[in-house]
């Protein structure tokens, strides 16, 4: 008898410690795969967006480029040479030919060139990436209209033009699909219209802020949920089929019953915060822990500090315990070292980077 009631405990521990989803002191924790702690290599303070949001990290040519608007120059894009750190501005806001008002997180790179939307303006700017690195200069090398306001998120692979919308949880409107997938000609390649949660008001407050990045060869692609839930995803390209779900929490928030703002309380919490890809891994920040109705400087620090790498099935590979909260991550395959942008407990940011080897 005893045997078998060390057995059912054993089983349940098991249970316990592998559930990503298990709820305990009102936080959501993945489980501790493989994990290591590692300090946070700080390059260089971020002055300019200690109260700024910061779009995209990335890391090419032994260049950090930082996007988001600085108020200073006036501008959005920001390239910092190795190891020195020197930096460099351009992409000046305003309606011009080259300037945008806003750029969206939906920013990517792409053979060589950078796209960045600016939905206000339904325009997006392709951007020489070569030449902003080489000879610091903003190189523009074609304007895109944007067709429709309800697409928040596109991409043309090897011809086929990728689309992400949202449909709008107002009764009459319009219902789009969630990805849809059109060639050259407009013609409709695939379609998927079914989503994670069935309550379109529900969507509109998630999915509005969603993570999608695609594989660096573009076969595939993953989402992930920031506010409020806990949940990713990977679909193949351009089939649309998906790989993979896994919904580690959905925490308890409310809606606003006319403007369809996800309201936060104290027991809601966010999932992925941040997400990079290569061609095997998923590399996302970890949050599930910050209680947003208690002010910054009385959470406990860090909570954004988990670096979860997954596979493209989502089978957790393993899980990097840093000694600062992170908003934004790069990652160089080639060196092994993560580009990050780390936040203070004052809320200073600063450019970082994290040698794995």
């Amino acid at each position: 008898m005893n045997k078998r009631i060390l057995c059912v405990v054993s089983a349940l521990l098991v249970f316990l410690l592998f559930n990503a989803g298990c709820k305990s002191d009102g936080n959501y924790y993945l489980p501790s795969t493989n994990e290591k702690e590692y300090k946070v290599e700080l390059l260089c303070e971020l002055d300019w967006a200690a109260r700024m949001h910061i779009n995209r990290l990335f890391f090419m040519n032994n260049h950090c480029i930082v996007l988001g608007f600085e108020n200073a120059t006036q501008s959005y894009i920001h390239t910092y040479s190795m190891p020195h750190c020197q930096k460099f501005d351009c992409l000046n806001k305003g309606r011009g030919d080259n300037e945008l008002l806003f750029i969206h997180s939906n920013v990517y790179i792409q053979d060589g060139l950078m796209y960045l939307y600016d939905r206000s303006l339904m325009k997006a700017l392709v951007v020489n990436v070569d030449t902003l690195l080489a000879s610091k200069k903003l190189k523009v090398e074609q304007i895109i209209s944007i067709q429709s306001r309800a697409s928040i998120y596109e991409r043309n692979i090897c011809d086929i033009e990728f689309s992400s919308f949202l449909s709008s949880p107002l009764p009459g409107k319009e219902r789009y699909p969630r990805f849809r997938t059109t060639d050259l000609n407009g013609s409709v390649v695939s379609e998927e219209w079914n989503w994670p949660l069935d309550d379109y008001a529900m969507q509109w407050a998630v999915y509005q802020h969603q993570i999608i990045r695609f594989s660096p060869d573009g076969r595939k692609f993953v989402i992930g949920t920031i506010l409020g839930c806990g949940i990713i995803e990977t679909y193949c390209y351009p089939s649309l089929d998906r790989m993979e779900y896994k919904e580690f929490f959905v925490s308890d928030f409310s809606i606003h019953p006319t403007a369809f703002i996800l309201k936060r309380n104290q027991n809601t919490r966010d999932g992925f915060i941040d997400i990079c890809t290569t061609n095997s891994e998923i590399w996302a920040i970890w949050d599930g822990a910050t209680d947003c109705s208690v002010p910054d400087e009385e959470r406990p620090y860090p909570t954004k500090n988990t670096i979860a790498v997954f596979d493209w099935d989502l089978n957790l590979k393993r899980t990097i315990k840093l000694d600062y909260n992170v908003l934004n991550l790069a990652y160089d395959e080639t060196s092994n070292v993560l580009y990050l942008v780390a936040v203070s407990k004052s809320g200073d940011k600063y450019l970082g980077r994290v040698n794995l080897n």
